[in-house]
C-alpha cells in the first residue's frame, strides 16, 4: 500500500481492510478446491493471446449482467467459461483506456489526454504490448479502431503489429481503411468485416503463437446495425433508437461467437487465452437520436451512476472475462483491478522476462493478475486513480464551442496553469471512493461502493477518510505532472522509414494564435492576417517536400497561407479547379461528411492545394502555418478551417 496511506490511514479504514482481507482469504480457500492452478508444463508451449475490445459497451449491455431486453448468447457463454473480474475499471473515454491497455501505464503518463485534436497520440517513447509480443516471437495483428495516433510512426503497423487494419471512424457500412498503410475498401457491415480479418488470420497462423487484438468500433455512435438485427428488436416493441443500439450489440455478440468458433475449428481453443473488455461505459445517444429516461434505466438495470465521459461507476466499470480452457476454471474475482493490469498480465502469459529483466524502462502502473487468478495472492491493497482525460484551468476563457477546453492545445503557458484543485479526479481504495469536481467544480464526495454501488449517498461524517484519500489523490496527481510525456502534443514524423507521404493534423498544434479555435477535427477561426499555428516535427529523411494544405472553406481563393520551416517560407493562394486528391483518412472519416449516413457526402467545401516545395533535414524541428493575406471581399463569418498539412517527398 502507498506509504502515505500506511502512515495516515485512520483506524476505521484499517479495520475495514482487515475485514476485507479476512473475507478474501475465505473466498480464496473456497476457490482453491476448484481452481486449476496453471502449472509449469504450459511454459513449454506459449499460449496464443486473443484480446477482444468493444467500444462504448456498458457493463449492463450483456444479458448475463441483468439486461432482460438484450440477447448476447456468445458473451454470456464466454462469461460462464471465464474468470470474471467483477470490479475491473477503465478510463471514462476510449483513447485513454487504449493507451493504458497498450502500455500498462496510466494514460496521462503516455502523452494521451483526450480523444481527438492531437490528444490521442501515444508517445513514441512508450513501449506497446505488441512490441513486447514481437520480441517474444509472437505473430501480431490487430483490426478495427486504433485511436492511438493516426500519422506515420504512430500507426499500428509502425508499433509492433505485423498485420493491421486501421478502420476509418465511424464508417459502419463499406468501410474504407488502411491495411498496413495501403487503402482497402470493404463491403458490408464493418463489425462483420473486422471479424473476417480475424478469422482469416487465425486460420492462417494457428501453428505459431500469436497475439491478436480485435478492436471493434461497435457500439460507438452513430448507432448502426444490419436491418435484420434492428427489425428483431423492433418486433419486441422497442423504439427505433433502442432497437438500433441493441441490434448493433447483438451483431457484435454474433461476431464474437464466430471468432470463438474459429478457435475451436482450428483446434487451438485450449491453447488460446481469450480476454474480453470494453473501453468505457455506455453513451447516452447517437448523433441523431437517443434513449428516453425510461429506456436508459432499462439499459442499465444495475442502476449505476453516470455514463461514458464520467468518473462515476457506470462510466469506468467494464466487464473483464479471461478464458483459458483447461487452465483456469470459471470463477468470480471481486478484488479491484484496472486496465493497466492487463499489460503485465499478458506479458506473464507470454512467458516473457521483459519486465523482470529490466527491459521495461518506463515504470508500470499495472500489476499482473495471474497470481490473483491462481488464488496465490489477494489484491486487497489495489488503489485505482481515475482522471477525466483533459485538464481544466479555472476561469480560463475557452471558446463557447469548447467550453471545457477539451480540444484546447496543450501550450506551455497553459500547462503551467494546471492545478490539482480544478481537475476531475477520483480515487478508489477498498470499498471507499472519493470523487472530485465530477458534476460541479468544488465538490469532494466520498462513497462506500460496497454499501452504495449506485453512488447515491455521499458520506460527509468521515472527514478523516476524506482527508487521507484526498491527500493521496493530490500526491499522485502532482507526481503525474512530473512525468516526461504528460500533457504533450505529438511530434510528427516526416519521411518516416523513407515514406513519401507525411500528414500533420492542424488540430495537433503545440502553439497557436489565441484567436484561433481548435476542435476535434479542424483548426478554425482563420480570419485575421498574421494568425499562425506551429507543429513539432522530426525529419527522418532529408529531401525536398511538396507542401499541401487541406482547407475547409467556401472561399479558399480569398485566403493566402504560408508555411515556414527554419528560414524558408513558401506561400500560395488556392486556384479553383486544381484540387489535389484528398487522402484516405480524411476522405473516408465520417467527421468530414455532410451526413454521417452517406459516405458519398464528403464536404464539397474541403479543398487540397499545393503551397510549394521546401527542403527539410534533421535540423528542422518546427513547422509553422500562417495566414499571410486576405482578399477585400473575404467574409469572416463563414467557416474557414484547416484540416491538415501534407508533405510529399519529391526528391
Amino acid at each position: 500500500m502507498n506509504r502515505l496511506i500506511k502512515k495516515t490511514l485512520p483506524i476505521v479504514l484499517i479495520s475495514l481492510a482487515i475485514i476485507a482481507c479476512s473475507a478474501n482469504k475465505k473466498l480464496s480457500e473456497q476457490n482453491d478446491g476448484n481452481v486449476n492452478i496453471h502449472i509449469s508444463a504450459h511454459k513449454k508451449q506459449k499460449p496464443n493471446i486473443l484480446l477482444i475490445q468493444a467500444d462504448d459497451l456498458g457493463f449492463d449491455d450483456i444479458s448475463i449482467h441483468g439486461n432482460k431486453l438484450l440477447t448476447t448468447p456468445n458473451l454470456d457463454a464466454l462469461a460462464k467459461e471465464s474468470v470474471r473480474f467483477n470490479q475491473f475499471y477503465v478510463s471514462s473515454v476510449c483513447a485513454p483506456t487504449r493507451a493504458s491497455l497498450l502500455t500498462g501505464r496510466h494514460f496521462l503518463k503516455t502523452g494521451v489526454s483526450g480523444v481527438h485534436a492531437g490528444r490521442d497520440f501515444v508517445n513514441l517513447n512508450e513501449t506497446l504490448l505488441s512490441e513486447v509480443a514481437q520480441q517474444n516471437n509472437y505473430t501480431t495483428a490487430m483490426w478495427g479502431k486504433w485511436h492511438s495516433g493516426k500519422t506515420e510512426g504512430y500507426f499500428p503497423w509502425d508499433r509492433g503489429f505485423e498485420q493491421a487494419y486501421y478502420a476509418t471512424l465511424y464508417n459502419y457500412f463499406d468501410n474504407v481503411g488502411l491495411m498496413n498503410g495501403e487503402e482497402l475498401h470493404t463491403t458490408g457491415f464493418a463489425t462483420d468485416r473486422i471479424t473476417d480479418f480475424a478469422i482469416d488470420f487465425i486460420n492462417d497462423h494457428h501453428s505459431k503463437p500469436f497475439f491478436a487484438y480485435i478492436s471493434y468500433m461497435a457500439p460507438h455512435n452513430p448507432w448502426r446495425a444490419p436491418v435484420e438485427k434492428i427489425s428483431n428488436y423492433i418486433s419486441k416493441g422497442l423504439s427505433k433508437p433502442m432497437a438500433t443500439l441493441y441490434g448493433m450489440i447483438d451483431n457484435l455478440d454474433f461476431n464474437i461467437g464466430r471468432v470463438l468458433q474459429q478457435l475451436e475449428n482450428s483446434g487451438i481453443d485450449e491453447n488460446t487465452i481469450v480476454i474480453f473488455i470494453s473501453d468505457n461505459g455506455p453513451w447516452t445517444r447517437s448523433y441523431r437520436f437517443g434513449l428516453t429516461d425510461e429506456e436508459w434505466n432499462l439499459r442499465n438495470p444495475n442502476q449505476r451512476k453516470g455514463s461514458k465521459a464520467k468518473n462515476w461507476d457506470n462510466g469506468i466499470h467494464s466487464p473483464l472475462f479471461v478464458r483459458w480452457k483447461g487452465h483456469y476454471q470459471p470463477k468470480d474475482i471481486n478484488q479491484l483491478s484496472s486496465v493497466e493490469d492487463l499489460y503485465p498480465t499478458i506479458v506473464d502469459w507470454m512467458n516473457s522476462d521483459y519486465i523482470s529483466s529490466g527491459k521495461q524502462t518506463l515504470p508500470l502502473d499495472g500489476v499482473s493478475l495471474q497470481p490473483l487468478i491462481d488464488g496465490k495472492q489477494q489484491n486487497s491493497e489495489k488503489v485505482i486513480f481515475s482522471s477525466w482525460a483533459s485538464p481544466s484551468v479555472a476561469d480560463y476563457k475557452y471558446d463557447k464551442s469548447d467550453e471545457t477546453g477539451f480540444y484546447y492545445p496543450l501550450m506551455n503557458d497553459y500547462i503551467d496553469d494546471i492545478e490539482f484543485e480544478d481537475q476531475r479526479l477520483a480515487i478508489r481504495l477498498g470499498d471507499y471512493k472519493l470523487v472530485r469536481n465530477e458534476d460541479k467544480l468544488g465538490t469532494v464526495e466520498l462513497y462506500n461502493i460496497k454499501l452504495d454501488p449506485g453512488e447515491r449517498n455521499a458520506i460527509y461524517n468521515e472527514p478523516e477518510v476524506i482527508e487521507v484519500l484526498n491527500n493521496e489523490l493530490e500526491t499522485w496527481y502532482d507526481s503525474v505532472l512530473k512525468t516526461p510525456h504528460v500533457y504533450s502534443m505529438p511530434e510528427f514524423q516526416v519521411g518516416f522509414e523513407g515514406r513519401e507521404f507525411s500528414q500533420i493534423y492542424a488540430t495537433s498544434t503545440n502553439d497557436m494564435s489565441l484567436s484561433l479555435v481548435n476542435s476535434a477535427h479542424a483548426l478554425s477561426g482563420w480570419d485575421s492576417v498574421g494568425q499562425q499555428a506551429s507543429y513539432k516535427i522530426n525529419v527522418h529523411h532529408s529531401g525536398s517536400y511538396e507542401v499541401r494544405l487541406i482547407l475547409n472553406s467556401v472561399q479558399p481563393e480569398k485566403m493566402k497561407f504560408s508555411v515556414k520551416v527554419g528560414e524558408k517560407i513558401i506561400s500560395s493562394v488556392y486556384e479553383r479547379g486544381i484540387d489535389q486528391q484528398v487522402n484516405t483518412l480524411v476522405r473516408y472519416e465520417s467527421a468530414y461528411w455532410e451526413n454521417f449516413d452517406l459516405s458519398d457526402s464528403f464536404k464539397s467545401s474541403i479543398h487540397n492545394f499545393t503551397l510549394g516545395t521546401v527542403d527539410l533535414n534533421q535540423h528542422a524541428k518546427t513547422l509553422t502555418v500562417s495566414l499571410s493575406s486576405l482578399a477585400d471581399s473575404f467574409d469572416a463569418t463563414l467557416t474557414n478551417e484547416i484540416i491538415s498539412i501534407q508533405l510529399y517527398l519529391v526528391e
